[in-house]
Protein backbone atom coordinates (compact mmCIF):
# COMPACT_ATOMS: atom_id res chain seq x y z
CA UNK A 1 0.00 0.00 0.00
CA UNK A 2 1.32 3.48 -0.85
CA UNK A 3 0.45 6.49 1.26
CA UNK A 4 -0.44 9.89 -0.25
CA UNK A 5 2.01 11.64 2.09
CA UNK A 6 5.50 10.63 3.08
CA UNK A 7 6.14 10.24 6.79
CA UNK A 8 8.27 13.38 6.89
CA UNK A 9 5.65 15.38 4.99
CA UNK A 10 2.83 14.19 7.21
CA UNK A 11 4.90 15.01 10.25
CA UNK A 12 4.77 18.73 9.39
CA UNK A 13 0.99 18.63 9.71
CA UNK A 14 1.31 18.00 13.47
CA UNK A 15 1.79 20.88 15.92
CA UNK A 16 5.35 21.93 15.15
CA UNK A 17 5.99 23.36 18.60
CA UNK A 18 5.10 20.10 20.32
CA UNK A 19 7.35 17.82 18.29
CA UNK A 20 10.40 16.20 19.84
CA UNK A 21 13.00 14.55 17.60
CA UNK A 22 11.32 11.56 16.01
CA UNK A 23 14.00 9.17 17.24
CA UNK A 24 12.86 9.88 20.82
CA UNK A 25 9.48 8.30 20.01
CA UNK A 26 10.71 5.21 18.21
CA UNK A 27 11.41 3.06 21.27
CA UNK A 28 8.06 3.94 22.84
CA UNK A 29 6.14 3.32 19.61
CA UNK A 30 7.96 0.03 19.17
CA UNK A 31 6.51 -1.10 22.51
CA UNK A 32 3.02 -0.42 21.15
CA UNK A 33 3.74 -2.41 17.98
CA UNK A 34 5.34 -5.30 19.85
CA UNK A 35 2.19 -6.17 21.77
CA UNK A 36 -0.08 -6.48 18.75
CA UNK A 37 -1.54 -9.92 18.15
CA UNK A 38 0.04 -9.96 14.67
CA UNK A 39 3.51 -9.57 16.16
CA UNK A 40 2.84 -12.15 18.87
CA UNK A 41 1.65 -14.65 16.24
CA UNK A 42 4.67 -13.88 14.07
CA UNK A 43 7.01 -14.66 16.95
CA UNK A 44 5.12 -17.85 17.78
CA UNK A 45 5.42 -19.14 14.22
CA UNK A 46 9.12 -18.29 14.14
CA UNK A 47 10.09 -19.66 17.54
CA UNK A 48 7.77 -22.64 17.94
CA UNK A 49 7.49 -23.84 14.34
CA UNK A 50 10.82 -22.58 12.94
CA UNK A 51 9.22 -21.05 9.86
CA UNK A 52 11.21 -18.51 7.88
CA UNK A 53 10.26 -14.87 8.38
CA UNK A 54 8.67 -14.46 4.89
CA UNK A 55 6.55 -17.60 5.47
CA UNK A 56 5.50 -16.26 8.88
CA UNK A 57 4.45 -12.94 7.39
CA UNK A 58 2.40 -14.68 4.70
CA UNK A 59 0.66 -16.91 7.23
CA UNK A 60 -0.11 -14.01 9.55
CA UNK A 61 -1.50 -12.00 6.64
CA UNK A 62 -3.67 -14.93 5.53
CA UNK A 63 -5.03 -15.50 9.05
CA UNK A 64 -5.71 -11.78 9.43
CA UNK A 65 -7.72 -11.70 6.20
CA UNK A 66 -9.71 -14.76 7.27
CA UNK A 67 -10.52 -13.28 10.68
CA UNK A 68 -11.43 -9.93 9.12
CA UNK A 69 -13.80 -11.56 6.64
CA UNK A 70 -15.59 -13.83 9.09
CA UNK A 71 -15.44 -11.94 12.39
CA UNK A 72 -15.38 -8.28 11.38
CA UNK A 73 -19.11 -8.02 12.25
CA UNK A 74 -18.20 -8.08 15.95
CA UNK A 75 -17.31 -4.38 15.78
CA UNK A 76 -18.96 -1.28 14.40
CA UNK A 77 -18.17 0.23 11.00
CA UNK A 78 -15.96 2.90 12.57
CA UNK A 79 -14.27 0.64 15.12
CA UNK A 80 -11.05 -1.35 15.21
CA UNK A 81 -9.92 -4.23 17.41
CA UNK A 82 -6.82 -3.25 19.36
CA UNK A 83 -4.73 -5.05 21.96
CA UNK A 84 -4.63 -3.12 25.25
CA UNK A 85 -2.73 -4.09 28.39
CA UNK A 86 -4.92 -6.06 30.79
CA UNK A 87 -5.81 -3.63 33.61
CA UNK A 88 -5.02 -6.38 36.17
CA UNK A 89 -1.36 -6.48 35.13
CA UNK A 90 1.00 -5.14 37.83
CA UNK A 91 3.63 -2.50 37.14
CA UNK A 92 7.26 -3.31 36.50
CA UNK A 93 6.82 -6.14 33.99
CA UNK A 94 8.54 -6.01 30.57
CA UNK A 95 6.23 -5.10 27.72
CA UNK A 96 6.63 -8.51 26.08
CA UNK A 97 5.43 -10.23 29.27
CA UNK A 98 2.27 -8.17 29.77
CA UNK A 99 -1.06 -9.89 29.18
CA UNK A 100 -3.31 -8.06 26.74
CA UNK A 101 -7.03 -7.99 26.02
CA UNK A 102 -8.74 -7.16 22.70
CA UNK A 103 -10.83 -3.99 22.90
CA UNK A 104 -13.07 -2.26 20.38
CA UNK A 105 -12.01 1.34 19.77
CA UNK A 106 -14.04 3.94 17.87
CA UNK A 107 -11.66 5.74 15.53
CA UNK A 108 -14.36 7.95 14.03
CA UNK A 109 -17.69 9.18 15.37
CA UNK A 110 -20.28 11.70 14.12
CA UNK A 111 -19.52 13.92 17.13
CA UNK A 112 -15.95 14.39 15.82
CA UNK A 113 -17.07 16.72 13.02
CA UNK A 114 -18.90 18.98 15.48
CA UNK A 115 -15.89 19.15 17.80
CA UNK A 116 -13.60 19.99 14.88
CA UNK A 117 -15.92 22.70 13.59
CA UNK A 118 -16.51 24.36 16.96
CA UNK A 119 -13.20 23.88 18.77
CA UNK A 120 -10.48 23.08 16.22
CA UNK A 121 -7.98 20.31 15.51
CA UNK A 122 -6.21 20.25 18.88
CA UNK A 123 -9.49 19.89 20.77
CA UNK A 124 -10.54 17.10 18.41
CA UNK A 125 -7.31 15.23 19.14
CA UNK A 126 -7.86 15.49 22.90
CA UNK A 127 -11.51 14.50 22.48
CA UNK A 128 -10.54 11.36 20.55
CA UNK A 129 -7.72 10.60 22.98
CA UNK A 130 -10.18 10.61 25.88
CA UNK A 131 -12.68 8.47 23.98
CA UNK A 132 -10.09 5.82 23.05
CA UNK A 133 -8.65 5.64 26.57
CA UNK A 134 -12.08 5.34 28.17
CA UNK A 135 -13.33 2.74 25.69
CA UNK A 136 -10.32 0.53 26.42
CA UNK A 137 -10.66 1.05 30.18
CA UNK A 138 -14.37 0.23 30.19
CA UNK A 139 -13.56 -3.08 28.45
CA UNK A 140 -10.87 -4.09 30.94
CA UNK A 141 -7.83 -2.76 29.11
CA UNK A 142 -5.40 0.12 29.49
CA UNK A 143 -3.71 2.00 26.67
CA UNK A 144 -0.20 3.32 27.14
CA UNK A 145 0.63 6.77 25.84
CA UNK A 146 2.54 5.25 22.93
CA UNK A 147 -0.66 3.46 21.89
CA UNK A 148 -2.47 6.78 21.76
CA UNK A 149 0.33 8.38 19.75
CA UNK A 150 0.12 5.51 17.28
CA UNK A 151 -3.69 5.59 17.06
CA UNK A 152 -3.86 9.37 16.68
CA UNK A 153 -0.83 9.61 14.36
CA UNK A 154 0.90 12.20 16.48
CA UNK A 155 4.01 12.39 18.64
CA UNK A 156 4.44 10.91 22.09
CA UNK A 157 5.31 14.35 23.41
CA UNK A 158 1.99 15.74 22.12
CA UNK A 159 0.08 12.97 23.89
CA UNK A 160 1.99 13.61 27.12
CA UNK A 161 1.15 17.30 26.94
CA UNK A 162 -2.55 16.64 26.23
CA UNK A 163 -2.84 14.20 29.14
CA UNK A 164 -1.10 16.64 31.46
CA UNK A 165 -3.46 19.47 30.45
CA UNK A 166 -6.55 17.34 30.98
CA UNK A 167 -5.24 16.14 34.31
CA UNK A 168 -4.79 19.75 35.47
CA UNK A 169 -8.38 20.40 34.37
CA UNK A 170 -9.57 17.55 36.61
CA UNK A 171 -10.43 15.18 33.74
CA UNK A 172 -9.60 11.52 34.37
CA UNK A 173 -7.67 9.96 31.47
CA UNK A 174 -7.33 6.22 32.15
CA UNK A 175 -3.93 5.44 30.64
CA UNK A 176 -1.86 2.65 32.19
CA UNK A 177 0.56 5.09 33.81
CA UNK A 178 -2.17 7.26 35.31
CA UNK A 179 -4.17 4.32 36.70
CA UNK A 180 -1.05 2.80 38.25
CA UNK A 181 -0.27 6.12 39.91
CA UNK A 182 -3.76 7.22 40.98
CA UNK A 183 -5.75 3.98 41.27
CA UNK A 184 -8.84 2.74 39.47
CA UNK A 185 -11.96 4.78 38.80
CA UNK A 186 -15.47 3.74 37.76
CA UNK A 187 -16.16 3.48 34.04
CA UNK A 188 -16.96 6.65 32.09
CA UNK A 189 -20.72 6.00 31.83
CA UNK A 190 -20.87 5.18 35.54
CA UNK A 191 -19.14 8.45 36.39
CA UNK A 192 -21.67 10.31 34.25
CA UNK A 193 -24.62 8.80 36.16
CA UNK A 194 -22.88 9.39 39.50
CA UNK A 195 -22.43 13.09 38.69
CA UNK A 196 -26.10 13.25 37.72
CA UNK A 197 -27.16 11.73 41.04
CA UNK A 198 -25.01 14.32 42.80
CA UNK A 199 -27.11 17.04 41.19
CA UNK A 200 -25.04 18.03 38.14
CA UNK A 201 -26.75 19.03 34.91
CA UNK A 202 -25.66 17.30 31.65
CA UNK A 203 -23.63 20.38 30.65
CA UNK A 204 -21.66 20.26 33.90
CA UNK A 205 -21.16 16.48 33.60
CA UNK A 206 -19.83 16.90 30.06
CA UNK A 207 -17.34 19.49 31.29
CA UNK A 208 -16.16 17.35 34.20
CA UNK A 209 -15.67 14.24 32.07
CA UNK A 210 -14.40 15.93 28.91
CA UNK A 211 -17.04 14.41 26.63
CA UNK A 212 -20.03 15.74 24.68
CA UNK A 213 -23.50 16.22 26.13
CA UNK A 214 -24.76 13.63 23.64
CA UNK A 215 -22.50 10.97 25.19
CA UNK A 216 -23.66 12.01 28.67
CA UNK A 217 -27.30 11.61 27.60
CA UNK A 218 -26.45 8.21 26.12
CA UNK A 219 -25.01 7.15 29.49
CA UNK A 220 -28.26 8.13 31.20
CA UNK A 221 -30.35 6.16 28.68
CA UNK A 222 -28.19 3.05 28.99
CA UNK A 223 -28.34 3.22 32.77
CA UNK A 224 -32.14 3.50 32.69
CA UNK A 225 -32.42 0.63 30.19
CA UNK A 226 -30.13 -1.54 32.33
CA UNK A 227 -32.15 -0.99 35.49
CA UNK A 228 -35.51 -1.58 33.77
CA UNK A 229 -34.26 -4.90 32.40
CA UNK A 230 -32.87 -5.81 35.82
CA UNK A 231 -36.10 -5.20 37.71
CA UNK A 232 -38.00 -7.17 35.08
CA UNK A 233 -35.95 -10.25 35.85
CA UNK A 234 -33.27 -10.33 33.16
CA UNK A 235 -29.94 -11.71 34.33
CA UNK A 236 -26.57 -10.03 33.83
CA UNK A 237 -25.65 -11.92 30.65
CA UNK A 238 -28.97 -11.06 29.05
CA UNK A 239 -28.66 -7.39 30.01
CA UNK A 240 -25.17 -7.24 28.51
CA UNK A 241 -26.38 -8.86 25.28
CA UNK A 242 -29.41 -6.57 24.92
CA UNK A 243 -27.71 -3.26 25.81
CA UNK A 244 -24.30 -3.99 24.28
CA UNK A 245 -22.58 -2.71 27.43
CA UNK A 246 -19.21 -4.08 28.54
CA UNK A 247 -19.70 -6.44 31.52
CA UNK A 248 -17.82 -4.07 33.81
CA UNK A 249 -20.11 -1.13 33.02
CA UNK A 250 -23.29 -3.19 33.39
CA UNK A 251 -22.10 -4.43 36.78
CA UNK A 252 -21.27 -0.92 37.96
CA UNK A 253 -24.70 0.33 36.82
CA UNK A 254 -26.48 -2.35 38.87
CA UNK A 255 -24.28 -1.72 41.89
CA UNK A 256 -24.94 2.01 41.66
CA UNK A 257 -28.68 1.39 41.43
CA UNK A 258 -28.73 -0.99 44.40
CA UNK A 259 -26.66 1.31 46.61
CA UNK A 260 -28.40 4.59 45.79
CA UNK A 261 -30.12 5.88 48.91
CA UNK A 262 -33.12 8.08 49.54
CA UNK A 263 -30.97 11.21 49.29
CA UNK A 264 -30.74 10.82 45.52
CA UNK A 265 -33.96 8.88 44.97
CA UNK A 266 -35.78 11.83 43.47
CA UNK A 267 -32.99 12.28 40.93
CA UNK A 268 -33.46 8.67 39.87
CA UNK A 269 -37.20 9.26 39.49
CA UNK A 270 -36.49 12.21 37.19
CA UNK A 271 -34.02 10.16 35.18
CA UNK A 272 -36.46 7.33 34.50
CA UNK A 273 -39.25 9.74 33.58
CA UNK A 274 -36.95 11.45 31.06
CA UNK A 275 -35.19 8.44 29.54
CA UNK A 276 -37.61 5.50 29.70
CA UNK A 277 -40.93 6.22 27.95
CA UNK A 278 -43.85 4.80 29.90
CA UNK A 279 -41.96 4.65 33.19
CA UNK A 280 -43.39 7.29 35.52
CA UNK A 281 -41.15 6.64 38.52
CA UNK A 282 -38.08 4.79 39.70
CA UNK A 283 -38.57 1.02 39.14
CA UNK A 284 -38.73 -0.90 42.41
CA UNK A 285 -37.72 -4.53 42.60
CA UNK A 286 -40.30 -5.87 45.07
CA UNK A 287 -39.75 -9.51 44.18
CA UNK A 288 -37.71 -11.34 41.61
CA UNK A 289 -39.56 -11.97 38.38
CA UNK A 290 -38.98 -15.24 36.50
CA UNK A 291 -35.81 -15.24 34.41
CA UNK A 292 -36.56 -14.77 30.73
CA UNK A 293 -34.63 -16.89 28.27
CA UNK A 294 -33.40 -15.39 25.07
CA UNK A 295 -34.77 -17.13 21.95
Amino acid sequence: MSWPLSYSAANHLIDAGSMAPLTNDFSALKNAWLKTKEHQLLRLLEEEYAFDRPVCRSLVHLMHEFAEEYYGWQRGDQQIIYEAVDLREPSGKPMDDLATVPVKLTVSHPDDAQVLRKEGLSSLRRYKLLRLANEAYDQGGLLIQADLALLLTTSLRTIQRDVKEMRHAGIFVPTRGWVQESGHMPALYTRCVHHYLEGDAPTAVAKKTGISEQIVQKAYRLFADTVVLYVRGYNADQIIEITGLPPRVAGEFLLLYETTGLRTGSRLDDLFVAYTPGISQRPVRLERAPIRHMP
